[in-house]
């Protein structure tokens, strides 16, 4: 049997570039919420949670 976990975070750029930094990715970048590339309708789910995160942690199924 195998389970995922996945965690979503809120989090504020503060400077830097973006960068592949292990094997698993292939690019990365920054992207406005109105700009983003193609992505599937559960990353987009979690894109709207966390922009209207209130204060408390929410646990989805």
């Amino acid at each position: 049997m195998c389970q995922f976990l996945d965690h979503t975070f809120l989090c504020r750029y503060v400077s830097g570039e973006a960068r592949v930094a292990d094997d698993e990715s292939l690019i990365v970048g920054w992207y406005d919420l109105d700009d983003l590339p193609p992505i599937p309708e559960h990353q987009l789910e979690r894109l709207r949670a966390a922009q209207d995160f209130s204060g408390t942690t929410d646990f989805v199924r």
